[in-house]
């Protein structure tokens, strides 16, 4: 008996002293997390994941260095440019602190414009490829690039398109509006009308002008509706008709005066015509410019897959 109680005396000795260093162990892990929990609560520490995953990202994503030697040349053709530019929109020239802006905002531009080039950003751009071709396009149907046309040629082109040049027809009437009346209320606007009423006490009440003065087709059909100028053309001058229908209801006219259109001298319209001229033959050359770049190229569209026509 005494045996074994010395034994288990120093059994549980020797488990206390194994246990000392698991518990120590324990406890400094514990304090080591708290620390750790502490630091990444830190702002600091915040800024710093942060900024080295920033750092990071540039890294992998940067564009290659500039080639060695890589300089931007301001010259001095730059800076009449900026300074005839200020003067356009300010009426005079700009002081050296605003000169200095302008030189800054296009070295800026320069260099934005190198790098997104770096990055290769002008590449599969849409917007970038419509303005190309916009630029291209204007270039190629410069009239200024067309030689001058004849006096034959300028009078061809007016006799194909002489309808262009016409002085519109112009018409002058007044109107009474009726609404949508019976046949009883057009009756009894006729006979008063037709009797000299005063017309500014005929009808109902509307927005629409009673009196229209010289006016065009154009004018007329964007006052009343359309069609309405067509409508009226074809009453009798000098008397009340109707009822006509505009896009508002119905309407007793009086046409006052009716000009009919007429063409216009050749002479009266040179200019105009050699302006349309121009603008047709640079249509034309353009096409046969792009026809002929066209022609360079070999286009494969064999893998387009087209949508099926409708049956």
């Amino acid at each position: 008996m005494t045996f074994r109680l010395s034994r288990c005396k120093k059994t549980g000795m020797l488990d206390n002293q194994n246990s000392l260093p698991i518990a120590a162990s324990a406890a400094g892990s514990k304090a080591l997390a708290g620390s750790l929990s502490r630091l990444l609560r830190e702002p600091l520490v915040h800024f710093l994941l942060i900024g080295a995953a920033v750092f990071g990202l540039y890294g992998f994503v940067a564009p290659p260095a500039a080639p060695a030697g890589s300089e931007i040349v301001m010259t001095a053709a730059d800076a009449r440019r900026l300074k005839a530019q200020f003067r356009a929109t300010w009426n005079r020239d700009p002081t050296a602190t605003e000169f200095d802006g302008l030189l800054e905002n296009l070295i800026r531009e320069e260099i934005f414009y190198r790098e997104a080039k770096l990055f290769g950003l002008d590449q599969n751009d849409q917007v970038i490829r419509l303005r190309l071709r916009q630029k291209a396009e204007y270039l190629l149907s410069q009239p200024a690039a067309l030689p001058a046309p004849t006096e034959a040629q300028l009078r061809a082109h007016y006799e194909l398109t002489q309808a262009k040049y016409a002085a519109p027809s112009a018409i002058s009437f007044e109107q009474v509006f009726l609404g949508e009346p019976s046949q009883e209320d057009i009756s009894r606007v006729r006979i008063a009308l037709e009797a000299g009423a005063d017309t500014s006490a005929l009808g109902k009440a509307t927005l629409l002008p009673g009196k229209m003065p010289r006016s065009s087709q154009a004018g007329v059909d964007s006052t009343f509706g359309k069609g309405f100028f067509a409508l009226i053309s074809a009453a009798p001058a000098g008397e009340w008709s109707g009822p006509v229908k505009s896009a508002y209801g119905q309407h007793m006219i009086r046409v006052t005066e009716l000009a009919r259109s007429e063409a216009l001298s050749f002479e009266s319209v040179r200019e105009l015509v050699e302006l349309d001229w121009r603008s047709i033959e640079g249509d034309k050359a353009r096409e046969a410019a792009y026809q002929a770049m066209k022609a360079r190229y070999r286009i494969d569209v064999s893998q387009i897959d087209r949508p099926s026509s409708p049956k």
